[in-house]
């Protein structure tokens, strides 16, 4: 799909896709991507990181959980760290005084 950026395709599908890589200031919320794979359907959503969300307050890994609604508009957000597993927070180098300050 990176390879749509700054194309103008002919299927609608791909151009709104293209549009949406091409554009950075566009936001979607459960853009259909084209069915490559019949057997499953995909969705575009854009995702806003809130730093005081984050343990380190900026993204420090590539691993993190996010909440996904499963019907529209399919909004998606990063999960507040303190709801996090002791594992990924770890993984994170966050420790848990740092999360008691996030919670106040």
């Amino acid at each position: 799909m990176a390879s749509l950026k700054g194309t103008q395709p002919n299927s609608n599908q791909e151009r709104h896709i293209a549009d949406y890589l091409t554009d950075e200031f566009i936001r979607v919320f459960g853009l259909a991507v084209p069915q490559y794979y019949p057997e499953e359907q995909y969705l575009i959503s854009t995702v806003m990181f809130a730093r005081h969300h984050l343990p380190n307050q900026m993204l420090s890994d590539r691993i993190l959980p996010l909440v996904v609604a499963p019907t529209p508009p399919h909004f998606a957000f990063v999960l507040p760290a303190v709801y996090w597993p002791q594992r990924l927070l770890e993984r994170w180098g966050a420790e848990r005084p740092l999360l008691a300050r996030m919670r106040k």
